[in-house]
């Protein structure tokens, strides 16, 4: 069930595209450490992906009034599937990422999320039954996990809490990973901005519900959000969960999806870059051992996949919108 892009794949577009995912989305990280600065994690996403869900099944209903389409209404099968998705990417995944810096900067969360695509490969032989990953890539998984236990090896100034925060970013790759992988073989809506504005709908939901059983979310602590924090949060509203993820999923239709995961090598870069500009983070040495390794891990797993894993141009799954909310 692949839906056709109608947007025309002029070469500025495209480059355009790829530089917005590859600086908003760097620039998650360190917004959603300002947003938790005075906001509990549980409020800041339970408001982020409501409103972002909203966002983009407005957009999903402009797109089909501009194509002179009548929305399709999806089955009860894929709305479970969409939510149940959608959950495990954002509650497991984005929600993971959110509580963990709270004791650990934001440029260290992006060097681990960045193995992500790692944690596919494991997957894909899992639920998607690929065939065996080339010599280079192995290589490339190789060094990806060397650069991260680089990173995360114990240091004499480790906490116990940053040791918790590292635990939770792994669990996180692990979710957002897993639910990517499965969502290729299982049925969700056919348009990508209909299954994200479900998935970001249901995890917001999700996230209020988690806040108020934790008692995060309460009166007083709505009425103490500092104004950095709302600010943060509507940059990661409109600008991470729409604006970002609407050129994601339109670089699917027109690009090979290992190349669009490029997005992976380029984050941790524009995380530790801002992190340390305008968050006063200090980038000690392991950082920069750690950084190269990975980012040459990566480029080995991803720029020299095989042929037969590319998605043909032109043509987006079904499943396409899942691995898009990173940030």
């Amino acid at each position: 069930m692949p839906s056709q892009s109608v947007i025309p794949a002029a070469p500025w577009l495209i480059v355009l595209a790829y530089l917005t995912v590859y600086v908003i989305w760097g620039s998650t990280y360190l917004a959603i450490r300002f947003g938790i600065e005075t906001m509990p994690p549980s409020l800041l996403f339970a408001e982020r992906f409501l409103m972002a869900g909203v966002l983009n099944f407005a957009l999903y209903r402009a797109v089909n009034a501009w194509r002179g389409q009548s929305p399709r209404a999806p089955s009860l099968i894929q709305v479970r599937n969409a939510v149940l998705i959608g959950c495990l990417l954002l509650v497991g995944g984005t929600g993971l990422v959110g509580w963990a810096e709270r004791t650990v900067d934001s440029h260290l969360a992006a060097l681990i999320i960045s193995s992500t695509p790692l944690w596919v490969a494991a997957w894909d032989q899992r639920f998607v039954r690929r065939r065996s990953a080339s010599w280079s890539q192995v290589a490339g998984m190789a060094l990806g996990v060397i650069g991260i236990a680089v990173l995360i090896a114990p240091a004499g100034e480790a906490s116990v809490s940053s040791g918790v925060g590292i635990a939770l970013l792994l669990l996180a790759a692990c979710c957002w990973s897993g639910a990517s992988s499965a969502s290729h073989v299982i049925d969700l809506p056919r348009d990508v901005l209909l299954t994200s504005s479900i998935q970001m709908l249901a995890g917001g939901a999700a996230f209020l519900i988690l806040g108020a059983v934790m008692g995060e979310i309460t009166v007083s602590t709505v009425a103490s959000v500092g104004p950095r924090s709302w600010w943060a949060m509507w940059y990661l509203t409109v600008f991470g969960s729409t604006v970002a993820f609407t050129a994601f999923a339109w670089l699917l239709t027109v690009e090979p999806a290992h190349r669009v995961a490029s997005y992976a090598l380029v984050n941790p870069v524009v995380a530790v870059a801002l992190g340390a500009w305008l968050g006063h983070e200090t980038v000690g040495p392991r950082v920069w051992f750690a950084l190269p390794l990975i980012g040459l891990g990566l480029a080995l797993h991803l720029l020299t996949a095989d042929r037969s894993r590319r998605m043909p141009r032109a043509i987006v799954s079904d499943s396409s919108s899942v691995s898009a909310e990173r940030g």
